[in-house]
């Protein structure tokens, strides 16, 4: 849970407090309240110590209000008993902001405060909106438990060697291939009709044939088993081992992502970790891509895959089932993204580091032969030519809509870096 909490000054009355602050408050709590707990108003320390000691290992975050001057120890011993990320918000009334500053130049060196000024209603909202949202982000990262069935791709060199996820508590857990394809071989062709079925509706061309898509399906259903004997909140597959078999995890890989649970190509543990990222902050499915070329004058990046959550795909145009691009085998989807702002990320080696930049989906679905079968060209708000350079590696996230605000916050209560 989140705490909040409202500290005011042993030199005046909480009555006066409650008229400044009750009605912005109200309205955050309105807006959020099955995510925060008030606790009320302090001036008193000794009742804030009683009052904050049933929470320390509870509170996942912590939204301080610097209700005027006077409050700084108070606001240092909330941040000294509650090890969470902290939002300390002020306003301009009764010395709030110069409380807050002292609260966070002192109180911040131990430990992450995101110090926001509130002089309206709307911008007080968003700022804990944001804040909401990755702390709770953070909370279930540390808490997930995420599946590498079989190794890594060989040509992903970024994720040699990796055997976690840095200082994040997300487990990993390690799955042999061989268990994905028993599973497989248990499942009757018949126990993937109504997944079949399903998917031929999504779909406004089918260029595969039945048998393809039964395996396909029975793919996907024999993911659904490793997710929940293994109790994952993800997976990610070293998915061309798959194609001796001849068949994919392309369908797999969407209808999972669908499901809200976390699912990435080629065993990419960075790709995988910046998908898990992104769900969790935003409650959508995040889309892995390549970057396939660049106009760097233009600052067009243009990014394909052969799977995509069908969710993200657009109303209009066409959806097309067809094969793996590399392979020419089993099913994957061409389909057209929707166009608008969205967001590119990926972590830095060892997980310490994100790195993310903004753009707008330009154009899709273009049917280039000679790139995986979903397409979207993106004009980027970051230089292309120094992007290709700074890069952690080649898969990426993309979500839609600007979610830097939220990554920002995420990375300052994980101590890792936002490099935008």
């Amino acid at each position: 849970m989140i705490l909040q909490l409202i500290l005011y000054s042993p030199f005046e009355k909480e009555e006066q407090l409650a008229g400044r602050w009750a009605e912005p408050l109200e309205v955050l709590f309105r807006e959020s309240g099955k995510d925060i707990l008030p606790l009320g108003y302090f001036n008193d320390l000794k009742m804030l110590e009683e009052r904050l000691k049933p929470f320390r290992e509870k509170a996942k975050g912590l939204i301080l209000v610097a209700g005027s001057g006077g409050t700084e120890r108070l606001a240092h011993r909330a941040v000294e008993l509650l090890p969470c990320p902290v939002l300390l918000l002020a306003n301009n009334r009764n010395n709030s902001l110069a409380a807050a500053i002292e609260i966070n130049a002192v109180a911040g060196q131990s430990r992450p405060i995101k110090l926001v000024y509130i002089p309206d209603q709307t911008n007080a909202l968003l700022q804990v909106r944001v804040f909401i949202s990755a702390v709770n982000a953070l909370s279930r990262i540390n808490s997930a438990r995420f599946g590498m069935v079989g190794e890594p791709s060989h040509w992903l060199l970024s994720s040699d060697g990796v055997e976690s996820f840095g200082t994040f508590g997300t487990e990993l857990v390690k799955i042999p291939i061989q268990e994905l394809l028993e599973e497989y071989e248990m499942l009757e062709e018949a126990s993937a009709d109504t997944v079949k079925e399903a998917v031929r509706e999504k779909a406004a061309k089918v260029l595969i044939k039945d048998e393809a898509l039964s395996d396909a399906s029975r793919v996907f259903l024999a993911m659904q088993q490793i997710i929940g004997r293994h109790r994952l909140d993800g997976l990610t597959i070293k998915c061309f081992d798959l194609l001796a078999h001849k068949f994919t995890a392309c369908l797999g890989m969407s209808l999972t992502n669908d499901q809200g649970i976390v699912a990435s190509c080629e065993g990419d543990l960075h790709a995988s970790f910046s998908m898990l990222t992104g769900q969790l902050l935003t409650g959508k499915p995040v889309w892995m891509a390549n970057p396939s070329s660049i106009d760097a004058e233009k600052n067009l990046l243009t990014l394909a895959h052969c799977t995509v959550p069908f969710s993200m795909l657009s109303e209009t145009g066409s959806t097309t089932l067809t094969t793996h691009m590399e392979s020419d085998l089993s099913v994957a989807i061409a389909g057209p993204l929707r166009k608008g702002p969205v967001t590119i990320f990926r972590s830095g080696l060892d997980f310490r580091s994100i790195h993310a930049m903004t753009g707008y989906i330009v154009d899709t679905n273009m049917g280039d032969k000679a790139l995986c079968r979903t397409q979207a060209i993106i004009k980027t708000d970051t230089s292309l030519a120094d992007w290709m350079q700074k890069t952690p590696g080649n898969h990426q996230a993309l979500v839609y809509g600007n979610i830097i605000p939220e990554l920002s916050d995420f990375c300052r209560f994980a101590g890792i870096e936002l490099n935008i």
